[in-house]
């Protein structure tokens, strides 16, 4: 079941299985475009709490800079 579908990334949860797959579907234009899909992402498993998580990164080209690196490390 899809449970996000943003401007970048598209979050499905399996029920079944308790599992979440993020699939990038483009690479966000900016630092801050990257954060508001990773704030969305977590969001949405601290809610769900699912065992699995699932990255899919195929369509993601984004460089992510030192800055968001830290801001990562730090709250996500």
């Amino acid at each position: 079941m899809e449970v996000y579908n943003g401007p970048h990334l598209i979050i499905k949860y399996e029920q079944e299985c308790s599992r979440l797959t993020s699939t990038w579907k483009s690479s966000p234009p900016n630092d801050l475009e990257y954060r508001k899909e990773l704030i969305e992402h977590l969001n949405i498993a601290q809610k769900i709490k699912p065992s699995q998580i699932i990255w899919l990164l195929e369509s993601l080209t984004f460089k992510v800079g030192d800055v968001t690196k830290k801001w990562v490390d730090e709250n996500i």
